[in-house]
């Protein structure tokens, strides 16, 4: 998953850091293991810390 970046920051220092991560990310897989496997264990156990109440729905009012 990639992080919302705030701030400037040069696109290519950002795709360059984003790209280190997912590289590092497939390395720690074993064979056979699927990265949208690892995405969706990864995206399950952030639910789980925010908790009921908070399912990833956003609203916004103007």
């Amino acid at each position: 998953m990639l992080p919302i970046r705030l701030g400037y920051e040069s696109s290519t220092d950002a795709l360059e850091e984003d790209w280190a991560e997912l590289t590092a990310e497939r390395k720690d897989l074993e064979p056979g293991e699927d990265m949208l496997k690892l995405g969706e264990a990864k995206l399950a156990e952030d639910r789980a810390k925010l908790g009921n109440d908070q399912k990833g729905t956003w609203s916004f009012y103007t």
